[in-house]
């Protein structure tokens, strides 16, 4: 696993299921208020479900769809292709471009090349824009990043996704973290994502820092390693 800046505090983690076996799950093709992908172990394949060169998903209908779920591997690939679809989607691009434009007097508000404080303007506009919420009862979905922007909700692996894609957008390089909790309900299941981003350093070695989007804390934070049974980390591109 990637080396992460420290956080601290207590858990109260947002949702995510990994199954080790075969299940229906609910994504959206296009995205849908609750979702554009399919989380667990994984899922079928479907077909393109991003947007075009010249057009943004926000300006598709949105379809849902059922998969069946076979494995940790599908998952991943899955979110890896939401992030890629998303991070290059016009109405995202734009999201971000106003997050990093934002003046505070005579002078940007996350000043050019403060990495950190970009870092930071991203997080804190993806929490106050959406609302943390589960997925719809007895079904595991993701979203697609623009479509959580779209309806303002999601949960734990939602806030992933759209993290990463904004991230990635604006030149960061981000890894997804899952982990399995010691008081994980049933035992043996990955049940929280978050991500860590790699923060250049003017001087020296990038810092790797955790961001988890469900959570009201600042950037920095993750569960205590008290509380991490078992991990895993993969790249979102």
């Amino acid at each position: 696993m990637p080396p992460v800046a420290a956080g601290i505090v207590q858990m109260g983690l947002g949702l995510f299921k990994l199954y080790a076996g075969g299940r229906m799950i609910l994504s959206g093709l296009d995205g849908l208020t609750a979702s554009t992908a399919r989380l667990t172990s994984g899922l079928g394949r479907t077909g393109r479900t991003g947007p075009s060169r010249t057009g943004s998903i926000a300006n598709a209908p949105a379809q849902m769809r059922q998969h069946r779920a076979v494995s940790l591997a599908d998952s991943k690939r899955e979110m890896r292709r939401l992030v890629r679809e998303g991070k290059l989607d016009p109405a995202l691009h734009k999201f971000v471009a106003d997050v990093l434009a934002q003046r505070c007097g005579k002078s940007w508000c996350a000043s050019e090349k403060d990495y950190d404080a970009e870092v930071a303007a991203i997080f804190r506009a993806v929490r106050e824009r959406v609302r943390y919420a589960h997925d719809p009862y007895g079904v595991d979905t993701f979203q697609h990043p623009v479509r959580t922007l779209q309806h303002r909700r999601g949960d734990c692996d939602d806030y992933a996704i759209l993290l990463s894609a904004c991230l990635e957008n604006a030149g960061y390089r981000c890894w997804g973290w899952i982990i399995e909790t010691v008081d994980a309900e049933p035992p043996g299941e990955f049940n929280h994502i978050l991500i860590i981003v790699e923060v250049p350093a003017k001087f020296g070695t990038p810092k790797r820092v955790a961001l988890d989007g469900s959570m009201k804390h600042e950037p920095g934070w993750h569960p205590p390693l008290s509380m991490i049974k078992r991990s895993d980390t993969f790249e979102f591109n």
